[in-house]
């Protein structure tokens, strides 16, 4: 699965769910994890709070050691395929900071409550609406408890201000509290134009393993404030360390690149393309209607200040003229630009099916016919006949080794490439994974065997197969219709003797 998604959707991150991979550490550590209060606060700090890769090995690191779990078959099986769980190695990818598959599952117990599994279609299709219902409710409560939301204080930042204006409830809180984290923070240096170093006041209080320094890209011009922790590409909210940094150049307004419609307030905002300009965020000046409107609006009222006089009629004709002038202009050079870039695009597919069909080239008028209709159908149809025969390619043929030949059809170029790609896919799967996890014995639970060769499985009690016997003599080598000791039956006196001379 993992090769064929890495061919299919290159650009999509394939995760473990977290959930699935430590449903089992209550189970598998037993004690430590359920008296040790120690241990379970460690192990979830860990799981949750860690950044960056480094700051997860350096944890785990200690983790392992201070409760001596380094032979654990769990916690080796689990930090052995980590990149596939662990958020400071998903950094990179928004994730909501999801880490399972909890909004599946939780859809699924939701819908379970309302319907039945042996329910019927009508049924079903009651207690859906229901649900539908309630969902709306819901939000449209989470919507009135977001307008009736309170400042916290009096005083705030402008950064802060503007926060609490465009996030909902739930975000907001969210925001605040990497405000709070920042506070604990100062810039320490400006390592140059771009870059500034955020330290954390109490570093000395912090435990070893805790990253305390971080780097963020500065660039005001284009308002961009980049921290290396990846806590905005990982969940969509800014850092800290970037709010410390904003906060230290004053800046007053969250940048737009930062703000993720799903967390505002207008992130139920979505209307049709038709009335997308009706959006309260959306850019105006994009709609076609909206634009026709306000230079129909404009020439309206210029026409009508026009005719009050000769002088204004005048004023009003020159700028009209300039208008047209400009506009002309504009449209002219976007054409040119256009005709250019198809041209461009013609040579390169020219030379690439002259290439093909063996250097051979065609008249001027015939090429020229091409670049004025700027597509194939202007041509003649032997030129047309000759480009697309050029396009296509011969059928791979499997050529015959020494001996004798071997008679086998046609391969198509569909079926070539499916071949690759299944050739591809078996040289991935014994490849593997970029981890490789340890196997335990499940008698023993130690590694480098299994259960058939653990010197602790006592062969030589169990019983060994018995060999096939005779059920009358109970020897071996024969069964019971060829025994000798057979007592003889009525079939076997008139076989024997009673038979026609």
């Amino acid at each position: 699965m993992l090769a064929a998604l890495k061919v299919s959707m290159p650009s999509t991150k394939h995760l473990w769910c977290k959930w699935h991979v430590l449903r089992k550490a209550k189970e598998s550590l037993g004690p430590i994890y359920t008296r040790n209060v120690a241990f379970h606060q460690l192990f979830h700090k860990v799981l949750n709070e860690m950044l960056t890769e480094d700051e997860f090995e350096k944890a785990w690191e200690v983790l392992i050691k201070t409760f001596k779990l380094m032979n654990n078959p769990f916690m080796v099986r689990i930090y052995e395929c980590r990149v596939m769980w662990a958020k400071p190695f998903s950094r990179n990818w928004f994730c909501a900071r999801m880490m399972s598959t909890q909004r599946v599952e939780s859809a699924n117990h939701m819908l379970k409550t309302y319907i039945r599994g042996n329910s019927s279609m009508n049924n079903f299709v009651t207690k859906y609406n229901d649900m539908m219902f309630d969902r709306a409710m819901e939000e449209d409560r989470e919507e009135h408890k977001t307008k009736m939301l309170k400042k916290p204080t009096k005083k705030m930042w402008p950064v802060q201000s503007h926060a609490y204006k465009i996030y909902t409830r739930a975000a907001f809180k969210l925001f605040n509290g990497e405000l709070e984290k920042s506070y604990q923070f100062v810039v320490s240096q400006c390592i140059d134009e771009v870059q500034v170093e955020v330290r954390h006041a109490y570093a000395e209080v912090r435990e070893s393993w805790v990253r305390v320094s971080f780097v963020v890209a500065v660039d005001r011009d284009r308002q961009k404030y980049d921290c290396e922790c990846g806590l905005f590409t990982h969940f969509g909210i800014l850092c800290c360390h970037a709010l410390r940094v904003m906060i230290f150049y004053g800046e007053s307004l969250i940048p737009d690149k930062y703000i993720l419609k799903r967390w505002t307030k207008d992130a139920r905002d979505i209307l049709p393309k038709s009335l997308r300009y009706l959006q309260k965020d959306s850019r105006t000046l994009k709609s076609q209607k909206f634009r026709d409107s306000l230079l129909y609006g404009t020439t309206m009222k210029a026409v009508k200040m026009g005719g009050t006089g000769m002088e204004t009629f005048s004023v009003m004709m020159k700028h009209f003229g300039n208008g047209i002038k400009a506009v002309n202009q504009i449209i002219s050079s976007n054409v040119n630009n256009d005709q250019k870039n198809d041209e461009e695009e013609y040579l390169s597919s020219d030379a690439e099916w002259r290439r093909r069909s063996g250097g051979q080239y065609y008249s001027e008028p015939e090429l020229a016919a091409f670049v004025d209709n700027r597509k194939i159908g202007g041509l003649s149809s032997d030129v047309r006949t000759e480009i697309e025969m050029s396009k296509l390619k011969a059928p791979l043929i499997e050529k015959g080794g020494v001996g004798r030949k071997k008679y086998k059809r046609f391969i198509s170029i569909v079926e070539s490439k499916d071949i690759a790609k299944k050739k591809k896919y078996k040289q991935k799967e014994k490849s593997g994974r970029n981890f490789k996890q340890t196997s335990f014995c499940s008698m023993c639970r130690l590694s480098g065997h299994n259960k058939n060769t653990c010197p602790d499985n006592n062969d030589e009690a169990k019983k060994k197969r018995k060999k096939a016997c005779c059920s009358i003599c109970h020897l071996p080598g024969h069964k019971a219709n060829s025994c000798l000791m057979k007592t003889p039956t009525y079939e076997d006196i008139d076989q024997y003797c009673f038979t026609d001379d």
